[in-house]
């Protein structure tokens, strides 16, 4: 109060708290992104999935259908919330880049493998296209996909078919 007619001092202190102000925002993203969305605590991977699901229809513009094999997966919590991540990712490039009206997940148990296919109508890229990407520095979405899968050792492939669906394969083993 005492400097209130300080025009430069009052300029510097405005900055100071819009730093702060979006420090704590950054802050309070990446601690929401650690938590565990209660649903997949409380119901499992595939019941919080489905809630997903319903979340982005609920929005009209473009149509997610689930088809679920299995009632529920027997992995560790932190391999369900890192895989529980890696599909938001997956669906918030497709949403925002490839131009989509219509998205198909499919999540199945094949043989020694966890397998989830997300398939969509919009612009897809190649598995070489997404290491490009990386290199150039671009995609940090595509690099948190690379990221949460590592993690869990499971393996993701990005497909352009020449006709029908562009897709992303993620492959986890059973005994992770």
């Amino acid at each position: 109060a005492r400097n209130a007619n300080d025009e430069e001092l009052t300029q510097k202190l405005r900055k100071d708290n819009l730093s702060l102000l979006e420090e704590s925002i950054q802050n309070i993203r990446g601690i929401a992104k650690d938590l565990v969305p209660p649903t997949l605590l409380k119901l499992g991977y595939i019941e919080a999935l489905n809630e997903l699901c319903k979340h982005i229809n609920k929005n009209g513009e473009i149509l997610v259908n689930f088809l679920q094999h299995d009632s529920e997966i027997s992995l560790p919590m932190q391999t369900k919330l890192q895989l529980y991540r890696l599909t938001q990712e997956v669906l918030n490039n497709i949403i925002k880049h490839a131009g989509a009206t219509e998205i198909i997940i499919e999540f199945k148990q094949i043989g020694a493998f966890y397998n989830l296919l997300i398939s969509h109508n919009g612009t897809g890229i190649t598995t070489q296209q997404m290491h490009q990407f990386s290199k150039e520095q671009k995609g940090l979405g595509l690099k948190s996909i690379q990221s949460r899968a590592q993690l869990i050792d499971a393996s993701v492939t990005y497909n352009i078919p020449l006709n029908g669906l562009a897709n992303i394969a993620v492959e986890l083993p059973l005994n992770n």
